[in-house]
């Protein structure tokens, strides 16, 4: 079969998924938008097969996130170029991951007039956001222009040949949210072990930063507008006369902007921001982590499964996740015992749970050991692949062990 995988933020797993799709002998074409950061190997590889295709398709225009007109008719502008990639490829079904209602509207359209599946992989519940962050800034019309993304969302999804969704908890969502796929399968994300794999605390990208030598608790991915600075802020003001302990932050963003702000107005050393590293020295950057730190603000729990944690979890390091009770990777970090975890508002629990997991040596090594072991048995490819293509209708496949 042709199948085209697009990733609009261009992640690990897709890229991975289309390799694997690619060696079980289907023509594979993989694309992502050049609007942000690279997280995923998209160049071609010494062992990729003649049948794999890779490619990042762009606009020619700097992304404008935090100017919502502009980025609506960027998305529009990025959906026919993506629409027009279908067209060319010839495919007969397109997976699209992480992509904007108004970039995955003109696709779907495009997908139903060629006559080709359309596979709406849905990592978040997009409308939830857009009308929590519509309210918020623009409380006039923000209302409205939420119920527009909400009826667009369900429309998509409702259209969709089919809808992929990575954990159970999204299947109550849809039903609250009044929406009928015809057809819903779930696929949990995953990490390339290959790719993210535990290294020695002391490497070359921790001794070029100055973190060889320290006690490191760390984050490392987005910070947008379902984030808040707070729990970097109290984290280094806890630590804050523990000379050895560093709250290292890899990110960029407008909260990482108010982070640099808020750093240089508190004096706050302690606080190490970093930007965006290199995605081949990603395993080196965890690995200097003592901890790895997730967090998500209530609103965007509902509709953000903050996947940097399977991530965490693949590198081998104890995680520390500050989020509501009921996110779903609140609960995999509790149930798997490879970390700790606090609620928003207990900035008790949040600052205890850091403690010990810097400075208890004996479990922080068990929550490395448990950590990497989830991720082993969870992350296999060829198992995520089987599940699409049960979605997809096709056969399994019979592999050589």
């Amino acid at each position: 079969m042709r199948i085209l995988i697009h990733d609009y933020g261009s992640y690990s797993f897709p890229v991975q998924l289309a390799r694997q799709m690619a060696d079980d002998g289907h023509e594979v074409f993989y694309c992502c938008s050049d609007f942000y950061e690279v997280k995923g190997s998209i160049q071609r590889l010494a062992g990729d097969p003649p049948n794999l295709q890779l490619k990042v398709l762009s606009i020619g225009e700097p992304h404008q996130k935090y100017k919502f007109l502009q980025r609506a008719l960027q998305e529009r502008r990025y959906g026919h170029c993506l629409a027009q990639h279908v067209r060319d490829t010839k495919a007969e079904a397109v997976l699209s991951c992480n992509t904007p209602l108004l970039t995955a509207d003109i696709l779907q359209q495009g997908c139903r007039t060629a006559g080709v599946k359309y596979i709406h992989w849905a990592q978040d519940l997009h409308a939830l956001a857009i009308a929590t962050v519509l309210k918020a800034k623009l409380p006039l019309v923000g209302g409205f222009l939420g119920a527009y993304f909400a009826g667009l969302e369900k429309r998509i999804i409702e259209r969709a040949d089919a809808c992929v969704v990575i954990s159970e908890d999204f299947l109550d969502e849809l039903k609250s949210l009044g929406i009928q796929p015809q057809k819903v399968a779930v696929v949990p994300n995953w990490m390339p072990l290959d790719e993210m794999v535990p290294t020695p605390k002391v490497n070359e990208w921790s001794n070029r930063q100055g973190l060889a030598e320290t006690l490191n608790l760390m984050y490392v991915g987005t910070l947008s507008l379902k984030h808040n600075a707070g729990p970097f802020l109290d984290l280094a003001e806890h630590f804050r006369n523990q000379p050895r302990v560093r709250i290292v932050v890899v990110s960029a963003g407008s909260v990482f902007d108010a982070l640099r702000e808020e750093r240089r107005r508190r004096g706050l050393e302690n606080l190490v921001l970093l930007g965006w590293q290199k995605y081949a020295e990603l395993s080196l950057v965890f690995g200097a982590a003592d901890v790895l730190f997730a967090t998500v603000s209530a609103e965007g729990s509902r509709f953000s499964v903050p996947c940097k944690v399977l991530s965490y979890a693949s590198a081998g390091r104890p995680v520390l996740a500050q989020m509501p009770a009921d996110n779903l990777v609140r609960r995999l970090v509790e149930q798997n015992r490879f970390g700790l975890s606090a609620d928003l508002d207990d900035r008790i629990a949040l600052t205890k749970g850091a403690e010990r997991l810097l400075l208890d040596e004996a479990f922080q090594g068990q929550c490395r050991t448990r950590a990497r072991e989830y991720a082993e048995a969870n992350f296999v490819v060829s198992e995520k692949a089987d599940a699409f293509y049960e979605v997809l209708g096709l056969p399994p496949v019979q592999r050589t062990v």
